[in-house]
């Protein structure tokens, strides 16, 4: 599936991800991360946990370059992501799942690919998108499969399948690098752990950056940040 990454002339992670003195702060208050220098290599697989309001979300908003740090820098291949206009480029390369999704009243297929109709849409790459994320599973238990309606908002479905196919929309909309913002949440351990070790046999080159409070959500991860309290970053 890898060969289905879209190829982005501009801005791409064919390296490394470098955090060089990064603090944020709000109207020069007290920073909310403070300092943090770190380097992401293309291909890592990143667990990150700390208490509420340590800081996950500010750093996340900067990594998918959508929050300009108010000090240090942000370079992917060297590139500063905050210096001529290449925020919007950067972007384009992640996919994000935060914990709670946003599903139309449609079908399942037409909310794994979120935005598209039906001349466009991919069946091949949705099914195996359905297949990856675990989605196959339950759709295949009823009787209109893909075209099953979710109703307004999901409300047919748990919270868990509503999680699984934000997921399958994610892969779907394949990019180079995956943020999961308490995606799993409610999903079962095995369930959770049987969805992330198939999106990693599928995309070995690509990034990974987990968060999560749970630390059996981590277990696959290849390395693992804690925000502390103070925005600092400890890797473990």
């Amino acid at each position: 599936l890898e060969k289905l990454l879209p190829k982005n002339k501009k801005l791409k992670i064919n390296k490394e991800i470098i955090f060089k003195d990064i603090s944020f702060s709000y109207d020069n208050s007290k920073n909310i991360i403070k300092n943090i220098s770190l380097k992401i290599n293309k291909g890592d697989h990143i667990g990150i946990y700390g208490d509420t309001g340590s800081g996950k979300s500010t750093f996340l908003d900067i990594l998918m370059g959508l929050l300009p740090p108010t000090k240090g820098k942000m370079y992917v291949d060297g590139i500063d992501v905050y210096q001529n206009n290449y925020q919007s480029d950067w972007t384009s390369n992640i996919s994000h799942v935060p914990q709670n999704i946003f599903l139309k009243e449609g079908s399942i297929a037409e909310n794994i690919a979120f935005g598209e109709d039906d001349q466009s849409l991919n069946l091949e790459l949705l099914k195996k998108a359905a297949k990856i994320t675990q989605v196959e599973q339950f759709v295949q238990q009823t009787e209109k499969g893909f075209e099953t309606m979710v109703g307004e908002r999901g409300i047919r479905l748990s919270g868990g399948q509503r999680q699984r196919i934000s997921l399958a929309r994610a892969i779907y909309r394949i990019r180079q690098i995956l943020v999961l913002d308490e995606a799993t949440s409610a999903l079962d351990q095995e369930t959770e752990n049987l969805i992330i070790r198939s999106i990693l046999q599928n995309f070995s080159n690509l990034t990974i950056i987990t968060v999560s409070h749970r630390m059996k959500s981590l277990e696959n991860c290849s390395r693992i940040l804690k925000v502390k309290s103070n925005g600092e970053i400890l890797e473990e």
